[in-house]
Protein backbone atom coordinates (compact mmCIF):
# COMPACT_ATOMS: atom_id res chain seq x y z
CA UNK A 1 0.00 0.00 0.00
CA UNK A 2 1.55 3.30 -1.09
CA UNK A 3 2.72 6.01 1.77
CA UNK A 4 -0.90 8.19 0.40
CA UNK A 5 -2.86 5.60 1.29
CA UNK A 6 -1.63 4.59 4.29
CA UNK A 7 -2.08 7.99 5.92
CA UNK A 8 -4.94 8.22 4.41
CA UNK A 9 -6.59 5.47 7.33
CA UNK A 10 -4.76 7.29 10.27
CA UNK A 11 -5.21 11.10 9.09
CA UNK A 12 -7.76 13.44 10.97
CA UNK A 13 -9.65 14.18 7.42
CA UNK A 14 -11.75 16.95 9.02
CA UNK A 15 -9.76 20.77 10.55
CA UNK A 16 -6.69 20.43 7.59
CA UNK A 17 -9.18 19.61 5.19
CA UNK A 18 -11.89 22.58 5.91
CA UNK A 19 -8.59 25.27 6.31
CA UNK A 20 -7.16 23.85 3.30
CA UNK A 21 -10.32 24.78 0.89
CA UNK A 22 -10.80 27.74 2.79
CA UNK A 23 -7.67 29.07 1.18
CA UNK A 24 -9.34 29.00 -2.11
CA UNK A 25 -11.60 31.79 -2.09
CA UNK A 26 -13.04 34.13 -4.91
CA UNK A 27 -10.42 37.19 -3.85
CA UNK A 28 -7.49 34.67 -5.11
CA UNK A 29 -9.12 35.99 -8.78
CA UNK A 30 -9.02 32.66 -10.14
CA UNK A 31 -10.09 31.72 -13.46
CA UNK A 32 -12.46 28.73 -14.19
CA UNK A 33 -9.16 27.01 -15.68
CA UNK A 34 -6.95 27.95 -12.59
CA UNK A 35 -9.33 26.65 -10.79
CA UNK A 36 -10.06 23.50 -12.18
CA UNK A 37 -6.07 22.63 -12.48
CA UNK A 38 -6.03 23.00 -8.95
CA UNK A 39 -8.52 20.86 -7.94
CA UNK A 40 -7.25 18.27 -10.12
CA UNK A 41 -3.44 19.03 -8.78
CA UNK A 42 -5.29 18.15 -5.17
CA UNK A 43 -6.35 15.06 -6.65
CA UNK A 44 -3.44 13.66 -8.40
CA UNK A 45 -1.71 11.67 -6.19
CA UNK A 46 -4.73 9.66 -5.26
CA UNK A 47 -5.26 9.14 -8.90
CA UNK A 48 -0.87 7.98 -9.70
CA UNK A 49 -1.89 5.48 -6.86
CA UNK A 50 -4.19 3.40 -9.04
CA UNK A 51 -3.41 1.83 -12.20
CA UNK A 52 -2.76 5.26 -13.62
CA UNK A 53 -5.78 5.02 -15.49
CA UNK A 54 -8.99 7.52 -15.21
CA UNK A 55 -11.24 4.72 -16.88
CA UNK A 56 -12.17 1.52 -15.01
CA UNK A 57 -10.70 -1.58 -16.32
CA UNK A 58 -14.30 -2.95 -17.17
CA UNK A 59 -15.08 0.36 -19.46
CA UNK A 60 -12.02 0.11 -21.20
CA UNK A 61 -12.33 -3.31 -22.14
CA UNK A 62 -15.93 -2.93 -22.98
CA UNK A 63 -14.39 -1.26 -26.23
CA UNK A 64 -11.48 -3.83 -27.26
CA UNK A 65 -12.31 -6.43 -30.00
CA UNK A 66 -13.52 -10.12 -28.98
CA UNK A 67 -12.58 -13.23 -31.04
CA UNK A 68 -15.07 -13.54 -34.35
CA UNK A 69 -15.29 -12.49 -37.79
CA UNK A 70 -12.95 -9.40 -37.19
CA UNK A 71 -9.97 -11.17 -36.01
CA UNK A 72 -8.55 -13.38 -32.88
CA UNK A 73 -6.85 -13.07 -30.01
CA UNK A 74 -3.41 -14.48 -29.44
CA UNK A 75 -3.85 -14.92 -25.54
CA UNK A 76 -6.31 -13.58 -23.05
CA UNK A 77 -8.53 -10.65 -24.26
CA UNK A 78 -6.86 -7.04 -23.74
CA UNK A 79 -4.12 -8.75 -22.65
CA UNK A 80 -2.30 -10.29 -25.44
CA UNK A 81 -1.80 -9.57 -29.51
CA UNK A 82 -5.17 -9.06 -31.74
CA UNK A 83 -4.46 -10.46 -35.55
CA UNK A 84 -7.54 -9.01 -37.94
CA UNK A 85 -8.73 -11.93 -40.22
CA UNK A 86 -8.92 -11.18 -43.75
CA UNK A 87 -12.32 -12.36 -43.78
CA UNK A 88 -14.09 -8.29 -44.42
CA UNK A 89 -12.32 -5.89 -46.20
CA UNK A 90 -11.45 -3.87 -43.31
CA UNK A 91 -9.30 -6.04 -41.77
CA UNK A 92 -7.81 -6.93 -45.09
CA UNK A 93 -6.80 -3.49 -45.50
CA UNK A 94 -5.82 -3.79 -41.67
CA UNK A 95 -3.52 -6.32 -42.54
CA UNK A 96 -1.93 -4.77 -45.61
CA UNK A 97 -1.05 -1.88 -43.81
CA UNK A 98 0.69 -3.98 -40.86
CA UNK A 99 2.97 -5.95 -43.09
CA UNK A 100 4.18 -2.86 -44.40
CA UNK A 101 5.56 -2.73 -40.48
CA UNK A 102 6.37 -6.44 -40.55
CA UNK A 103 3.55 -6.72 -37.75
CA UNK A 104 0.59 -9.50 -38.20
CA UNK A 105 -1.75 -7.84 -34.91
CA UNK A 106 -1.52 -4.96 -32.08
CA UNK A 107 -0.27 -6.06 -28.93
CA UNK A 108 -2.94 -4.92 -26.06
CA UNK A 109 -1.58 -4.15 -22.03
CA UNK A 110 -4.59 -3.04 -19.36
CA UNK A 111 -7.06 -3.40 -22.38
CA UNK A 112 -5.03 -0.52 -24.21
CA UNK A 113 -3.30 -0.85 -27.92
CA UNK A 114 0.20 -0.16 -28.63
CA UNK A 115 0.33 1.33 -31.65
CA UNK A 116 4.42 2.43 -31.54
CA UNK A 117 5.71 -0.44 -33.57
CA UNK A 118 3.23 0.70 -36.67
CA UNK A 119 3.10 4.69 -35.75
CA UNK A 120 5.22 7.31 -38.38
CA UNK A 121 6.14 8.92 -35.57
CA UNK A 122 5.40 9.22 -31.71
CA UNK A 123 5.58 12.68 -29.87
CA UNK A 124 4.27 14.67 -26.51
CA UNK A 125 2.41 17.38 -26.25
CA UNK A 126 2.02 19.68 -23.60
CA UNK A 127 -1.95 19.77 -23.07
CA UNK A 128 -3.76 16.61 -23.46
CA UNK A 129 -7.89 17.74 -23.45
CA UNK A 130 -10.78 15.57 -24.67
CA UNK A 131 -10.63 18.10 -27.76
CA UNK A 132 -8.63 16.91 -30.76
CA UNK A 133 -9.48 20.01 -32.72
CA UNK A 134 -8.48 23.19 -31.83
CA UNK A 135 -11.58 24.72 -29.00
CA UNK A 136 -12.12 27.89 -26.90
CA UNK A 137 -12.07 27.11 -23.08
CA UNK A 138 -14.36 28.05 -20.25
CA UNK A 139 -12.68 31.36 -20.03
CA UNK A 140 -13.26 32.48 -23.58
CA UNK A 141 -9.16 31.78 -24.72
CA UNK A 142 -8.42 30.08 -27.82
CA UNK A 143 -6.26 26.99 -26.89
CA UNK A 144 -5.19 23.95 -29.26
CA UNK A 145 -6.68 20.84 -29.73
CA UNK A 146 -4.38 17.55 -29.01
CA UNK A 147 -4.40 17.60 -33.28
CA UNK A 148 -2.44 20.82 -33.72
CA UNK A 149 0.16 20.31 -31.07
CA UNK A 150 0.84 16.87 -32.19
CA UNK A 151 1.44 18.56 -35.81
CA UNK A 152 3.90 20.97 -34.49
CA UNK A 153 6.13 18.71 -32.10
CA UNK A 154 6.24 16.15 -34.95
CA UNK A 155 7.32 18.71 -37.02
CA UNK A 156 9.87 19.52 -34.87
CA UNK A 157 10.73 15.90 -35.06
CA UNK A 158 10.71 15.88 -38.56
CA UNK A 159 13.55 18.84 -39.13
CA UNK A 160 15.22 17.23 -36.64
CA UNK A 161 16.13 13.87 -38.37
CA UNK A 162 15.23 15.70 -41.77
CA UNK A 163 12.28 13.24 -42.99
CA UNK A 164 12.17 13.08 -46.79
CA UNK A 165 15.44 15.00 -46.92
CA UNK A 166 13.52 18.37 -45.67
CA UNK A 167 14.58 20.72 -42.53
CA UNK A 168 11.52 22.71 -43.29
CA UNK A 169 8.70 21.01 -41.72
CA UNK A 170 5.98 22.89 -40.59
CA UNK A 171 2.77 21.89 -38.45
CA UNK A 172 0.69 22.85 -41.45
CA UNK A 173 3.16 20.29 -43.42
CA UNK A 174 2.38 17.62 -40.92
CA UNK A 175 -1.07 18.40 -41.52
CA UNK A 176 -1.01 17.84 -44.67
CA UNK A 177 0.93 14.81 -44.69
CA UNK A 178 -0.67 12.76 -42.66
CA UNK A 179 -4.06 13.33 -44.52
CA UNK A 180 -2.21 12.59 -47.91
CA UNK A 181 -0.90 9.77 -46.12
CA UNK A 182 -4.59 8.56 -44.33
CA UNK A 183 -2.91 8.66 -41.16
CA UNK A 184 -4.47 9.87 -37.75
CA UNK A 185 -3.15 11.02 -34.56
CA UNK A 186 -3.64 8.49 -31.52
CA UNK A 187 -3.96 9.51 -28.29
CA UNK A 188 -2.29 7.22 -25.63
CA UNK A 189 -4.11 6.61 -22.09
CA UNK A 190 -0.88 8.02 -20.65
CA UNK A 191 -2.45 11.70 -21.58
CA UNK A 192 0.47 12.83 -23.17
CA UNK A 193 1.97 10.37 -25.47
CA UNK A 194 0.56 10.73 -29.66
CA UNK A 195 1.00 8.25 -32.31
CA UNK A 196 0.94 8.85 -36.26
CA UNK A 197 -0.75 5.76 -37.35
CA UNK A 198 -2.31 4.62 -40.60
CA UNK A 199 -6.31 5.19 -40.30
CA UNK A 200 -7.04 1.56 -41.82
CA UNK A 201 -4.86 0.13 -38.36
CA UNK A 202 -6.42 2.70 -36.18
CA UNK A 203 -9.89 2.31 -36.54
CA UNK A 204 -9.50 -1.17 -36.91
CA UNK A 205 -8.28 -1.52 -32.88
CA UNK A 206 -11.35 -0.53 -30.84
CA UNK A 207 -10.45 0.61 -27.69
CA UNK A 208 -10.51 3.71 -24.99
CA UNK A 209 -8.16 6.10 -25.57
CA UNK A 210 -6.77 8.96 -23.58
CA UNK A 211 -9.46 11.91 -24.94
CA UNK A 212 -11.72 9.58 -23.24
CA UNK A 213 -8.68 9.46 -20.12
CA UNK A 214 -9.08 13.26 -20.31
CA UNK A 215 -13.08 13.58 -20.65
CA UNK A 216 -13.25 11.99 -17.17
CA UNK A 217 -10.23 13.93 -15.80
CA UNK A 218 -11.43 17.06 -16.76
CA UNK A 219 -14.75 15.96 -16.13
CA UNK A 220 -16.15 18.79 -18.52
CA UNK A 221 -18.27 18.84 -22.35
CA UNK A 222 -16.22 21.23 -24.29
CA UNK A 223 -16.42 21.43 -28.30
CA UNK A 224 -13.98 20.25 -30.63
CA UNK A 225 -14.13 16.69 -30.09
CA UNK A 226 -15.27 14.02 -32.68
CA UNK A 227 -13.00 12.15 -34.94
CA UNK A 228 -10.39 13.37 -37.46
CA UNK A 229 -11.02 14.60 -40.94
Amino acid sequence: MSELHRKSEVADVGKPEVSSFKEIKPETDMTVSEAKSFVNSLFKETHDASDGYYNSYETRSSNIPVDGIRGQWEGKRGESKYIPSNETEEGRAARDKLAEKDMDGVEYRYAEPDFSECAEATVEIDDMTENRFDYTDADGNEKQGNFSQADAKCAEQWNAIEKDGRSDWTAADVRDWRRENECSWHERCDTRTMDLVSRDIHGYFGHYGGCAECKVRDATNVDGGGFDE
